[in-house]
């Protein structure tokens, strides 16, 4: 609990100027705002670590020959990552999730080491009748 309670952020303005220093928190997670009928995810990308904001094991070990660490980012396109083993040559291409766009208009293959942020906006739509029973809808 005390993590979460260390990154608890309330009332910011502008959260994308935060969370460019927060490399080290969006490695292990997504940060998730809540505001009146809109839910904003966050997403931290790395070329090598987290290719397009996708979560992967082929980060640290090759799933083809098994060898640690032995994949490395091969690609310099704006919308894909291709991560490539070294040994026997595996590589996989990586989009960024649906719904996803980059914030402050970069992207990690850019040459930053510190990676890059994406967002995916959501808005709440309630029904008129009665109960709201919220529906989610990607903008």
């Amino acid at each position: 609990m005390d993590f979460a309670t260390n990154y608890f952020i309330m009332d910011r303005i502008n959260i994308v100027h935060v969370l460019r220093e927060q490399q080290t928190l969006g490695a292990h997670t997504d940060i998730i705002v809540f505001e009146p009928q809109v839910v904003t995810t966050f997403r931290w990308t790395h070329p090598g670590a987290r290719p397009m904001g996708n979560s992967t094991p082929a980060s640290i070990q090759c799933p083809e020959c098994c060898c640690l660490r032995s994949t490395s980012p091969k690609s310099k396109e704006t919308d894909s990552s291709v991560l490539q083993c070294s040994e026997c040559r595996w590589n996989k291409t990586y989009k960024l999730p649906e719904g996803f766009s980059w914030c402050h208009g970069e992207n990690p293959n850019n040459g930053l080491e510190r990676g890059a942020w994406t967002k995916r906006v959501e808005k709440i739509v309630a029904e008129e009748s009665g109960m709201s029973d919220g529906k989610m809808e990607v903008s």
